[in-house]
């Protein structure tokens, strides 16, 4: 690929390769999200495995965070090499269901053909001129991209980019809006958390029960705990839809230029945001044994189907902690005002 776009275009590609790049000791979080920051493209490469692995998601939704926030999601290219069926825009996995709704490419049949075989090389070079033209887009689009308070009201309502001035709100009128939909997507997400919660308390106390003197063994759970799962899944996922829209709305604010009353205000929000999730992040410890029920119901053929459920739970669940540290550091002297000779008040 290096080879290629150099001869396609005079210019150097760098790949950051996290199996190459990261060595003994290194801070794993600190070095990927500094090189997902970084990079123009990324390229996720795609197996079943790929959504069970903590830092592969953390990867993928770091970088789909900074891509919506800049209006351009081109700029990722996931190679689909196993598991084509887990990538649905149905899927109840974000992840999957996110790659599938993007511009993904199914090499499945490429890989088993060989990395040498003919069909591979001509898929490499096709790829390469498409990251060739994707990067003259994208540049020209961002170049052409200004980061308005139209924009920053779309995100905040989950509306289409539209055209007429007449719809555009006072900056701050704007952070109010993003106050509120802040507080109405953290409820949501302590809402579900306690949910969750609740209801793995009930699961680990039903298998408990089975499995104690008097119980019916591997004979299963009751289905209401199917009907419980699917519903909390949904609900679980349809959050982390909101979390990540209120997120690319907030992550916007923040990167434009307001008045020093807008600041303020905006710094409010910001506060509050990251109290408010600092206050949910005990929660997840109420799940910790959850992880090794889900592999005990797994273990049992009976079982497996609220273990998948279960499983997709906890993935989403992961999720949204993993956004609400990303909350809890957020940091706020850069809103608070200055005096006459540059120093932080307040």
């Amino acid at each position: 690929m290096k080879s290629l776009h150099e001869a396609e275009t005079g210019r150097t590609l760098e790949i950051f390769f996290d199996r190459e790049e990261l060595g003994w000791g290194d801070d794993f979080r600190e070095v990927i999200d500094r090189a997902v920051q970084e990079a123009t493209f990324f390229m996720p490469i795609v197996t079943a495995r790929y959504f069970d692995s903590e830092w592969c998601r953390h990867e993928f939704l770091t970088f789909y965070r900074k891509a919506r926030i800049l209006g351009v999601t081109e700029l990722i290219l996931p190679i689909v090499l196993a598991g084509a069926s887990f990538v649905r825009t149905d899927s109840s996995d974000k992840v999957a269901s996110t790659i599938a709704a993007i511009q993904h490419a199914d090499w499945s049949n490429l890989w088993q053909e060989g990395r040498g075989s003919a069909a591979w090389r001509s898929a490499v070079t096709e790829l390469v001129r498409r990251i060739v033209d994707l990067r003259a887009l994208v540049e020209t689009q961002l170049n052409r991209q200004v980061l308005n308070q139209t924009r920053l009201e779309n995100l905040t309502e989950g509306e289409d980019f539209p055209t007429d001035p007449v719809r555009r709100r006072q900056p701050s009128e704007v952070v109010q809006a993003l106050g509120s939909k802040g507080s109405s997507v953290l409820n949501g997400v302590e809402r579900v958390m306690r949910d969750v919660i609740t209801f793995f308390a009930a699961l680990d106390e039903a298998v408990r029960a089975l499995d104690g003197p008097g119980g019916r063994g591997n004979s299963g759970l009751s289905d209401g705990f199917v009907v419980d799962a699917h519903s909390i899944e949904l609900a679980a996922r349809d959050m982390l839809t909101d979390a990540l829209d209120f997120d690319a709305a907030l992550q916007t604010q923040l990167r434009l230029t307001c008045s020093p009353a807008s600041r303020m205000s905006l710094g409010r929000v910001v506060v509050d945001v990251r109290d408010r999730a600092a206050g949910l992040e005990d929660l997840s410890n109420g799940l910790l044994y959850a992880p090794a029920l889900i592999r005990k119901l797994d273990s049992t053929l009976r079982m497996r189907p609220i273990a998948s459920l279960a499983q997709a739970i906890m993935k989403t669940i992961r999720d949204l902690i993993k956004l609400l540290y990303e909350w809890i550091a957020l940091d706020v002297r850069s809103l608070e005002p200055a005096d006459r000779e540059g120093r932080i008040t307040g």
